[in-house]
């Protein structure tokens, strides 16, 4: 009997960790990156990520580079469109993106990543170790996966202006935002050995994905639609800014010149303009600034037929009251976590963007930490304890038996 309870607990000992790190993360990222990024600009990269778990959970999903010889020197930021904001691995965990798998399906979708040239991990173009981190929000377990990619110089073309023009935030409220103007009393970052400024354009927040209606219950090719809502109290000249759906085949909107958005008001872009599907087994949509930087973003998973997507107190709901260029109604919601993304893109032909199959399997990562075991292991003991005596019990009784 003594045998029988030190091979049960062995077994205990040896599964119970097990079970608590049965997570893998895989990513497919781009080739190189731009060194050209900071906390308030920069080139974003796109990297596809994959989570996948025994149990479903909230991941903090971080990412960063480093030197190949120095891990310590990390630097970069990830798009969080949850807080609509960029953050860096050494902000808290509570102001990381946050993802949340489904079980074995896991979680896919792309993030934005872009490098921090402030930081002292960055010498200048080369070769540096991309790091994707998921850490578990309720038991701290760790998942991680790493890639060699290269950070290239930023094009000198597209980083200089006229020395006499210079771009500024407009504070005059009978002006529009972006609007360039003919003074020097804006003090620039840097000055170029050239004598020439770099570009310093300024665009507004404010500007947010309201709604959308990737299936409606009429032609999808006619009757699809994004919206737009300027939180600002001042109009906002969206001139070059962009529109992009998130999975599959990207497809990219730039907003034609000469378009503004009035405060507190709405705008609302159609299928036929802008031929962005939006797939009804999910998709999502990103605003972009000309910049290149995503200022809002939003996913979503299966659409209900004639519903809309809303951003309503901070959440995003569905809603059967189609609220087109007025205030969001909604209508018996369903509360969906914010920034889910799809894996796949059904009504597109995959191309490059998508993740790969192979990609997943060759990357999927060893877990690097887990969570404290004791907690299943006394409870394991307990139940061997109680069994044991449940079977000298039995014996005892039979032996006794057997005697009379």
């Amino acid at each position: 009997m003594n045998k029988f309870i030190l091979f049960f607990l062995i077994a205990v000992l040896y599964i119970t960790p097990l079970h608590h790190i049965m997570a893998a993360i895989a990513i497919t990222p781009p080739s190189s990156f731009v060194g050209d990024g900071n906390q308030t600009g920069g080139t974003p990269g796109i990297i596809n990520v994959k989570v996948v778990g025994e149990d479903p959970g909230t991941f903090y999903l971080k990412a960063y580079f480093y030197p190949s010889d120095n891990p310590k020197k990390r630097f970069g930021y990830v798009w969080n469109p949850n807080s609509n904001s960029w953050v860096s691995t050494w902000q808290s965990n509570a102001e990381q993106l946050q993802i949340t798998t489904t079980g074995i399906e896991g979680w896919q979708g792309d993030i934005s990543v872009k490098t921090d040239i402030e930081k002292s991990g960055y010498t200048g173009p080369g070769e540096y170790t991309l790091k994707v981190r998921a850490v578990s929000v309720s038991t701290t377990r760790t998942v991680e996966i790493s890639a060699k990619v290269t950070i290239t110089q930023p094009n000198a073309t597209t980083q200089t202006s006229s020395q006499n023009t210079n771009t500024t935030t407009n504070t005059n409220q009978n002006l529009t935002f972006n609007q360039t103007v003919n003074n020097n009393t804006q003090t620039p970052a840097k000055t170029a050995e050239n004598g020439s400024l770099p570009a310093l354009t300024v665009y507004p927040t404010g500007i947010f994905i309201n709604e959308i209606l990737p299936n409606p219950k009429g032609a999808d090719e006619t009757d699809e639609w994004i919206e737009l809502y300027n939180s600002n109290n001042i109009d906002v000249d969206l001139s070059g800014w962009q529109l992009q759906d998130r999975a599959g085949t990207i497809t990219t909107y730039t907003i034609p010149s000469v378009t503004k958005i009035m405060a507190g008001g709405y705008l609302v872009f159609k299928r036929p303009d802008t031929k962005i599907m939006l797939n009804n087994d999910g998709d999502g949509v990103n605003l972009i600034d000309p910049n290149k930087k995503i200022v809002d973003s939003v996913g979503f998973l299966n659409a209900p037929l004639g519903q809309s997507y809303n951003k309503y107190n901070g959440d995003w709901s569905w809603s059967t009251t189609l609220t087109q260029s007025n205030k969001n109604i909604i209508a018996s919601p369903v509360v969906i976590k914010k920034s889910t993304t799809p894996s796949t893109k059904a009504e597109k032909p995959a191309n490059n963007s998508n993740i790969k199959a192979q990609d997943l399997t060759a990357g999927l990562s060893q877990p690097v930490s887990g969570t404290n075991p004791w907690p299943l292991f006394l409870i394991a003991l307990g139940i061997t304890i109680i069994l044991a005596v449940a079977v000298l019990i039995i014996k005892f009784k039979l032996n006794n038996h057997v005697r009379t």
